[in-house]
């Protein structure tokens, strides 16, 4: 039989906690923080992937609560545009301002916290979940109904961030969000998809009053995917960036890599603390950034004999390699010499911009797993610096702090800084 529990007990679990009238020690984690892991066992997951649902793990919704700590204790009012089963809300609400009693708290938080959540019972095991911590932290035996905790929050609404209207906040609100990163239709893109979470983070810097705090977890593609040059332009002129940060791996059962982004909804320029000093160029000051036009088993094999270059047939590291393999190629080709660096590329690795310089008379193809740097010089000595400095580790670092997708993209070596 399985023993795992379900939404429902989960549910009773925590409004029969309200109604004794003792706080049982082991209460905080193992019932309080147990709903992340009572929905990944309950929903399977393509459902979660197919919605996006992906509860905040209490250590990461700590994380991003903290940065608008002190906001919060000053009693701001608080929003989570997707709340799910409630944790980036429970985060916040431990920073809160509280009241003689568990009522009194309660009536507080409820004029305090907003948000919207597509998924009633979900909505329902928040409202429990941030009484059940208000009784906690109270350290109180007085029983609470939950019948009538289920009649608070009245802005803690069912209902879809997207469609709701974001006019009655203030300056001094903070939005804290974990946006579903599954894909949605776009008809006005290229390939008719689009990140949830881009759809959120749009809403927010177009509606948000200046002023207003946000801090979320992000899927690095918004940072680094070609598809969202135009929001990061958004971004930087709608939004004051505080801090970005690469979190890696979202969770065990989510291999998304995330970022954590703290921003500001104000005009002019943006300001990015991560940002290393000393550093006063960028990658596109000096090379022209292309990915490789030949795309393996799609390209037609015809045209004239052609020098090929593959990241399987290519060193790594060589300041100086000659191609010698061929194939047919009708397409564009790049004159030597460049730089090709492999676009396969994980956090994990020791390098993530793996370079070689290839050098010779004659035209080259490229693979599209490779992306050439080409010099705006046409100097050979222009592509060792480079090369030295993909070597450099304090490269990978930064590349690590702009983005942890496991692939390299055109962008992120384009604005890759330089300290030449």
């Amino acid at each position: 039989m399985d023993s795992r529990p379900t939404l429902e007990s989960y549910e009773d679990n925590l409004a029969a906690i309200l109604r004794t009238q003792s706080i049982p020690d082991v209460m905080p984690s193992s019932v309080l923080y147990a709903a992340p892991v009572v929905v990944m066992d309950a929903l399977d997951v393509e459902k979660r992937r197919a919605h996006g649902i992906f509860f905040t793990h209490p250590t990461m919704a700590s994380q991003l609560a903290s940065h608008i700590q002190s906001e919060v204790a000053r009693g701001c009012v608080v929003m989570d545009p997707g709340i799910g089963g409630g944790d980036l809300l429970l985060a916040c609400a431990r920073h809160l301002p509280r009241r003689r009693s568990v009522d009194a708290t309660l009536r507080l938080w409820s004029e305090l916290l907003r948000g919207y959540e597509r998924h009633a019972g979900f909505l329902k095991l928040a409202r429990l979940r941030l009484a059940v911590l208000a009784k906690a932290l109270h350290r109180s035996s007085a029983p609470l109904d939950p019948d009538l905790v289920l009649e608070m929050f009245p802005d803690l609404r069912h209902g879809d961030f997207l469609q709701a209207s974001l006019a009655n906040l203030t300056s001094d609100t903070c939005v804290i969000t974990n946006p579903p990163f599954n894909y949605v239709r776009d008809t006005a893109l290229r390939n008719g998809r689009i990140s949830a979470a881009a759809l959120f983070l749009v809403k927010l810097y177009n509606e948000l009053p200046d002023g207003a705090h946000i801090v979320g977890v992000f899927p690095e593609v918004l940072r680094c995917g070609s598809t969202y040059d135009e929001l990061r332009a958004e971004i930087a002129s709608s939004l004051t960036t505080v801090v970005e940060e690469s979190l890696g791996r979202f969770a065990r059962r989510a291999d998304v890599d995330v970022y954590l982004g703290y921003y500001r909804r104000r005009q002019g320029p943006v300001t990015n603390l991560m940002m290393p000093a000393g550093i006063t160029a960028s990658v596109s000051d000096f090379f022209s950034v292309q990915i490789g036009y030949v795309v393996p088993h799609r390209a037609p094999n015809s045209g004239q004999w052609t020098r090929y270059v593959t990241a399987k047939n290519t060193p790594t590291w060589d300041s100086g390699f000659t191609p010698t393999a061929n194939r047919r190629h009708r397409g564009p080709t790049v004159a030597p010499p460049f730089v090709i660096v492999r676009r396969t590329s994980s956090p994990s690795q020791r390098h993530r911009a793996v370079g070689t310089i290839i050098v010779g008379e004659r035209q080259i193809a490229v693979e599209n797993h490779l992306i050439v740097l080409k010099p705006n010089d046409g100097k050979l000595e222009t592509c060792k610096r480079l090369l030295e400095t993909l070597r450099d580790p304090r490269t990978s670092v930064q590349l690590n702090a702009s983005m942890r997708c496991r692939h390299l993209t055109k962008a992120s070596l384009q604005r890759l800084r330089l300290s030449w």
